[in-house]
């Protein structure tokens, strides 16, 4: 039986994927480029190839990686959003221009990674109503924790994403606080300029190694 075939997250020995990743920028400008046999190499919040020996990455300290997969096609995107990102939605315009690549709405799965989690990320008032109206029914916005506001950023692009037509089970949430766990995550608001950045890719289906179908019993 193989494994799940759309999307697999490259952590070890990443060079066994045979791939090239693109350079990736941080903090992001908003624009979007997408790749069928290479990249280009200019800013941007995304990446999209279908490129069989190009991977797509974004890379994050806090802020929130999106990955996405189409059954059909193998296509993938890496989607880096930052709270302002999410707050105008950038999981939607990159989805839409993987949609234009496409020429159909694709049969998608995401992934959610590890970011600055409702725990520690607080905000003003006003960041805190611009993300609210980004998914007002996700109700994101937790004033419990203390006097400023707490900002939950999964949940906001998890109904993003399923405004899009992604299905519940179709998005994998990976967990992990960002901030909280110092021991795994590299954290800009908990080390500020000193912090790393933590790289998040996916490669087209063909461009990694192939799966070993398991043996008949």
């Amino acid at each position: 039986m193989l494994p799940p075939p759309s999307i697999r997250f490259i952590s070890a020995q990443p060079a066994k994927a045979r791939t090239s990743l693109p350079p990736m920028c941080n903090p992001p400008p908003r624009r979007c480029t997408s790749t069928r046999r290479g990249f280009t190499p200019r800013p941007k919040c995304t990446e999209t190839s279908l490129a069989a020996q190009v991977a797509c990455g974004v890379k994050v300290a806090d802020c929130v990686p999106i990955l996405v997969a189409d059954r059909r096609s193998g296509a993938v995107l890496a989607i880096h959003s930052g709270w302002q990102g999410t707050a105008v939605n950038v999981a939607a315009a990159s989805v839409t221009a993987l949609r234009g690549v496409l020429g159909a709405s694709g049969d998608l799965l995401a992934a959610i990674g590890p970011h600055i989690e409702v725990c520690c990320f607080e905000v003003g008032d006003d960041v805190a109503e611009r993300l609210r109206s980004s998914a007002p029914a996700a109700d994101a916005v937790d004033r419990r924790q203390g006097a400023r506001p707490h900002v939950n950023l999964r949940r906001i692009v998890r109904a993003q994403l399923s405004a899009l037509g992604l299905h519940e089970e179709a998005i994998e949430d990976v967990g992990g606080c960002t901030k909280c766990d110092k021991a795994r995550f590299f954290s800009y608001r908990r080390d500020g300029e000193n912090s790393g950045r933590m790289l998040a890719a996916i490669a087209v289906r063909s461009a990694l190694v192939p799966f070993t179908r398991a043996p008949r019993v």
